[in-house]
């Protein structure tokens, strides 16, 4: 690790930011930041004349990314779903059906993104564990949702059967999937059995 760089959530001299990065000259730049903060950080070492090898970002705002145009392209990030290729196909009509109402209703709303990705699919999966929840304890009790949930778990459209586990604070298996920006538009990468592109490897600094 070349440099461990930490920043408030209220930043705003990315210049700074993308100055210690370039001088640090990283192989690979993670950035765990939240929403436009990776987009912010491209920006500023833009300003710099300056384009790490490989960029990954944890949690970012899918669209802004895709709007940086051919500056976007090679970033990597982690995704829940993302509805191209053999990952919608082998989950059936019912997803399908989902993706597709959701993009017609983004474009009925004059929305410029219109993808159902990781974070619909997070918002969705929820709702149908808290449905799950109340209807098998045919209860709003909290207490009781969460006990019929530990005992029983919930079955999800876009991430299977979940099961939860309080030792484990978190669900038992772990669903993330890696995206990258390819043509203007997120691609799943990996794992191989899923992916519909391969990755694109690192970019001359």
């Amino acid at each position: 690790v070349v440099l461990d760089l930490k920043y408030p959530p209220t930043v705003s001299d990315w210049g700074s930011i993308a100055a210690q990065v370039r001088a640090a000259n990283p192989d690979l730049v993670w950035n765990s930041g939240l929403a436009t903060d990776p987009v912010n950080l491209i920006q500023a070492m833009d300003q710099l004349n300056y384009q790490p090898p490989q960029f990954f970002t944890l949690f970012p705002a899918p669209g802004p990314l895709l709007a940086l145009g051919d500056r976007g392209d090679k970033v990597l990030s982690i995704t829940l779903f993302e509805p191209n290729g053999r990952l919608l196909k082998r989950m059936g009509t019912k997803a399908q059906t989902i993706v597709s109402r959701f993009a017609q209703s983004a474009a009925a709303n004059g929305l410029n993104y219109r993808v159902f990705d990781s974070q619909a699919t997070a918002s969705w999966t929820a709702w149908e564990v808290l449905t799950a929840g109340v209807r098998g304890a045919r209860s709003l009790d909290n207490q009781r949702v969460c006990n019929y949930l530990k005992a029983n778990g919930a079955d999800t459209t876009f991430v299977g059967k979940l099961k939860f586990n309080p030792a484990l604070n978190n669900f038992s298996v772990a669903r993330n999937l890696v995206k990258q920006i390819q043509n203007r538009r997120w691609v799943v990468v990996w794992p191989p059995n899923l992916r519909v592109a391969r990755l694109q490897g690192p970019s001359a600094g």
